[in-house]
């Protein structure tokens, strides 16, 4: 048996991240959201995870590397702080991760290259609205929302059909969780979904 809770968070600042701590603390398994990635990449993820979980660094130790892998990633510094949080209570409470985004390659792609092409579309609108050309932006919002919104019922699709599987691939991967009467995943998807 799984007894799953899945949160809807705005993923913006630690202050919003600390809300997640006493879900994390119940949790067996923590389902941190991972946009689009494929199953080699949640794969590769996990077994990361499990290697800091299994290392032996005190928390400091842990933060400082933390620290050093997140400034060197694209992100912006209120996302950057919420991921921080949520990594070292994970840390803290050693809980195992497992992904509820496990895309083909293919997939992936298409879902990475249409958010750089809304990222594109937007910029673009923004500067038909300094023009003056108000009708032109606003189409192109409405363009954007409508390729966001199937993207996100793609990628919700693709949660339900890891949450259907999720029991049994969890206890053939962390040997930790195969006689487990009931396993507890907790996890979270973006405030969009």
């Amino acid at each position: 048996m799984i007894d799953i809770k899945l949160l809807k968070v705005s993923h913006g600042t630690s202050r919003e991240a600390r809300k997640l701590l006493p879900y994390i603390q119940e949790a067996d398994v923590w389902c941190p959201e991972n946009a689009a990635s494929t199953e080699d990449e949640a794969v590769m993820n996990e077994k990361t995870w499990q290697g800091f979980l299994s290392s032996g660094w005190n928390r400091s130790r842990f933060e400082k590397d933390l620290d050093r892998d997140l400034s060197s990633q694209n992100m912006e510094t209120l996302v950057r702080d919420y991921v921080k949080t949520e990594k070292s209570y994970l840390y803290r409470n050693k809980k195992t991760i497992w992904h509820l985004e496990r895309f083909s390659s293919e997939r992936s792609r298409e879902l990475l290259e249409a958010e750089a092409k809304r990222e594109r579309q937007f910029e673009e609108s923004v500067y038909h609205l300094e023009k003056g050309n108000v009708k032109t932006f606003l189409d192109s919002h409405a363009n954007i929302l409508r390729s966001e919104i199937i993207d996100i019922e793609i990628r919700d699709r693709e949660v339900a059909r890891n949450i259907d599987r999720a029991e049994q691939e969890i206890r053939k991967t962390f040997p930790q969780f195969e006689k487990r009467d009931i396993i507890y995943l907790r996890g979270y998807i973006g405030s969009l979904h």
